[in-house]
């Protein structure tokens, strides 16, 4: 598969993390200096995505492929601010990051992968 990762700057996501997974095998890439992609997993994966960014400094995104040489055209990567820009999560009622406000009701709990994300 091939393809351009780009931030939404239209500059290039210059080696920006990805991953072509299926439910049976997931591989490691990277995108070029340039931010292209051109990727041919030699493995069988059965339901196969490619994933981009790294959900700490970018979003993790997925786009389903369909065929092995699929062209996948310009993909926008989405940096995610700093942790120091981010908001504690209150008990209930609003918190805002950035752009982003979220409601918490009372009876709602949110929990995270310790394992993925430390803080």
């Amino acid at each position: 598969m091939r393809g351009n990762i780009v931030l939404p700057t239209g500059e290039a996501a210059s080696d920006l993390s990805l991953q072509v997974c299926g439910i049976n095998l997931c591989l490691p890439y990277n995108a070029s200096q340039s931010g292209a992609l051109n990727v041919s997993p030699k493995q069988p994966m059965v339901r196969p995505a490619l994933k981009y960014g790294d959900g700490f400094d970018f979003a993790e995104l997925a786009v389903p492929l369909s065929e092995p040489k699929q062209d996948l055209g310009q993909l926008i990567a989405l940096p995610l601010p700093p942790l120091a820009q981010g908001a504690k999560f209150p008990k209930s009622g609003a918190v805002t990051s950035g752009d982003l406000t979220l409601l918490l009701a009372s009876n709602v709990s949110v929990e995270h992968d310790t394992l993925t994300y430390h803080d």
